[in-house]
């Protein structure tokens, strides 16, 4: 949904000028205190339907099983975020990403979901590091291809959910299932296509409407400087008038 979204809206104005030697760095996140405090909301609450997928915490065995997950949850995600910290890092020559290692860290937790309760600690440590290299391979190609998605939302949920689903029976800690392999990927094509379909239709429709994106003048001033012109006018309109 994502993807197709991004690709439908298109990129907002000067994100890809190559004439433009400041683009790429007008289009980073603008406050990354922000970015750290949502990125551990999050982590937190990814303990709760985690853990709380086990629906019951009254016995040894439930609570053993919650413990795992719990476990699996936390190394998945610090691995994403180390390892994404560390291509980034090798990508931009030395320059810290933050945002990035915010990134690598939800792209842990998206792609150890699908076999959070069924795999080994060493399993998760593996879905988190593959995640975080399959993000960054979807985020490349993404900007190669002049994609704007500018929160890298596929490269997040898409590509982390696709890794994980298809190594969840390979990791498995019974043992590999192959059957179970085959149907999750009947499935991931299955779910693609159904939310593919749906997305185009939708966002296909709101552009027709001319109500998908916000004017080329907004995206140059801001939409807060828009809003607060905006009820700077109002509010004036107001006092003349009374």
């Amino acid at each position: 949904g994502a993807l197709v979204g991004a690709i439908i809206i298109k990129p907002r104005t000067g994100r890809f000028n190559p004439k433009d030697d400041d683009a790429p760095d007008r289009f980073d996140p603008h406050n990354l205190a922000f970015v750290v405090i949502g990125t551990f909301i999050l982590w937190f609450g990814w303990y709760g339907f985690n853990c709380g997928s086990t629906l019951a915490f009254s016995d040894v065995g439930t609570a053993t099983q919650a413990a795992l997950v719990a476990m699996n949850t936390t190394i998945s995600a610090a691995t994403g975020g180390i390892t994404l910290f560390i291509l980034r890092l090798f990508r931009r020559q030395g320059k810290y990403d933050l945002a990035g290692m915010c990134n690598g860290i939800l792209v842990g937790l998206v792609s150890v979901c699908a076999g959070v309760g069924d795999v080994m600690p060493w399993g998760a440590l593996i879905l988190g590091l593959l995640g975080a290299i399959c993000h960054e391979i979807a985020s490349i190609t993404l900007e190669k291809l002049q994609v704007d998605d500018p929160l890298d939302a596929f490269a997040v949920h898409g590509a982390g959910g696709m890794i994980g689903l298809v190594m969840r029976p390979i990791l498995d800690r019974t043992g590999a299932k192959g059957e179970m392999l085959g149907w999750n990927i009947v499935g991931l094509l299955v779910i693609s296509a159904w939310s593919g379909v749906l997305s185009a239709a939708v966002f296909g429709i709101f552009r027709l409407l001319g109500k998908l994106r916000i004017s080329e003048e907004e995206e140059e001033k801001g939409s807060d400087m828009m809003a607060q012109q905006l009820y700077r006018t109002t509010t004036m309109q107001k006092e003349v008038s009374t």
